[in-house]
């Protein structure tokens, strides 16, 4: 914070994984916020009408390693096959679907607004503008016939990107020392 009018957030973490061969274990997520609290500046510090206003801007990488059932593809892994796959009495050992290239699913989020309040913030509220961008999205997708020991593999594909807008609005209807009626949209 600077003079309570400018706020300034920064933020990191470096996150391992035992679900990703070496060459991918860790990732590098950080982000970063900025806020102008311009209902501190003179000009707006004795209004009657707004009683607070900010704006702010943020951007940010998250990580995502959940994967769906076997947790650690990136190893050869053996299993021994059913009844039908044996010859005479001999059990077969086969090999089960490996990929040691898979890596963190991240997603990037922009987003930009204002938070206010109005009559003594007896109304207040928000509007964002948001983008959300995640890449190499963990997914269990086909393989081609003969390029591993299985149809289908988690596997980082595609990319998928959800903008949108964000509105709230609150305010106080009626209001004493034993009744309080609000609402929320």
């Amino acid at each position: 914070k600077y003079n309570e009018k400018y706020l300034l957030t920064l933020n990191f973490r470096r996150d391992g994984t035992s679900r990703f061969s070496s060459d991918n274990q860790w990732g590098n997520f950080g982000g970063a916020a900025l806020a102008w609290n311009i209902g501190d500046e003179d000009f707006l510090k004795d209004s009657k009408v707004v009683s607070s206003l900010k704006l702010r801007a943020s951007v940010g990488l998250t990580g995502q390693q959940n994967l769906p059932g076997v947790n650690d593809l990136y190893l050869d892994r053996y299993r021994f096959g059913n009844a039908n796959s044996r010859y005479l009495s001999l059990s077969f050992i086969i090999p089960s679907v490996v990929n040691p290239d898979l890596k963190w699913e991240e997603t990037t989020t922009t987003e930009f607004g204002i938070d206010y309040g109005l009559f003594d913030n007896r109304f207040n509220g928000a509007l964002s503008v948001f983008n959300k961008t995640s890449n190499d999205l963990l997914f269990n997708a086909a393989l081609a016939d003969g390029t591993n020991f299985g149809n289908t593999a988690i596997q980082n594909i595609g990319q998928l990107q959800i903008n949108g807008i964000e509105f709230t609005l609150n305010g106080d209807i009626l209001k004493s020392e034993d009744y309080n009626w609000n609402f929320t949209f």
